[in-house]
């Protein structure tokens, strides 16, 4: 969120994309580090990744990564 009022993490919401089709979104909780996805769950080509931070404003801004998949 814009402004938390300091408040703490509360989960982080994981989305997986491959153009406009989402291929998988997940909830998870604050205390998770790392996610493991099998590469059977993602398509050839260029994938995206959105995480996005929450607490009790609601949710953060979406943090992006991009990589290609080559089965």
């Amino acid at each position: 969120p814009a402004s938390n009022g300091g408040a703490r993490i509360t989960g982080y919401r994981l989305v997986v994309k491959k153009g406009s089709r989402t291929l998988l979104t997940r909830n998870l909780g604050a205390s998770r580090r790392s996610f493991k996805l099998k590469r059977s769950k993602l398509r050839n080509g260029k994938n995206v990744v959105l995480i996005k931070a929450k607490n009790t404003k609601g949710f953060g801004k979406n943090a992006k990564k991009s990589f290609r998949v080559r089965k």
